[in-house]
């Protein structure tokens, strides 16, 4: 385990304790204040506090310092690694597709908007692969998950034209070569590539 994993899990631990202390001292203030505090929290622990400020104000810090140092830790490790960029760019290529699936963007329009869009996704997964392996927090079998996941929603998608297939065939390509340790950035050009998806014979065609 790195220091920064150790880091995370103990102050996951710290802050779980915090809240415990901050429920008991509630139900000892009453049955209803310790049912509040032990389901709503955060924000019936913050009214609680303000009402009984004298007899609760430890726990109560306590249980906001440490709740606060572990979501910033969480958060902290998720940027590190460049999960919020790749998320983001993922959505916005989802969301292109969408607009022209709805005819809000010509073909073109799209297939240049996805360019873009997958250059920043692939600087930003090599980037965050390095980042999270100096951290220690590389896990192989979390990314397997979130590309499945990925790739289950994008198959679900069907394509409104041949250049609408043709892009969804590159995105899949793209998810499926994150399986293999093959850098992004390495992937980019044989994605991008025309003969990504063969192509369909025209049966008008003499």
């Amino acid at each position: 385990m790195s220091g920064f994993e150790f880091l995370n899990v103990a102050l996951g631990i710290l802050a779980l304790l915090a809240y415990l202390w901050l429920v008991v001292v509630a139900f000892r203030r009453g049955f209803w204040w310790g049912l509040a505090v032990l389901l709503l929290s955060p924000l019936s622990a913050i009214v609680f506090a303000f009402a009984y400020w004298r007899s609760v104000k430890w726990p109560f810090l306590a249980h906001i310092i440490t709740l606060a140092a572990w979501l910033g830790v969480i958060v902290y490790l998720a940027n590190a690694a460049g999960m919020f960029d790749q998320m983001q760019s993922i959505n916005r290529m989802m969301s292109t597709m969408e607009r022209a699936q709805r005819g809000e963007i010509s073909e073109q329009e799209m297939q240049e908007f996805l360019r873009q869009d997958w250059e920043e996704f692939a600087a930003a997964h090599d980037e965050g692969q390095k980042r999270a392996a100096g951290l220690g927090l590389y896990s192989r079998e979390l990314e397997q998950r979130r590309i499945e996941k990925q790739i289950m929603e994008l198959e679900q998608i069907e394509p409104t034209s041949r250049e609408h297939e043709k892009s969804i065939a590159k995105m899949l390509k793209m998810l499926r070569a994150m399986q293999s340790d093959e850098p992004m950035r390495a992937v980019l050009d044989e994605v991008m590539s025309p003969e990504t998806v063969p192509a369909t014979p025209d049966p008008t065609a003499a």
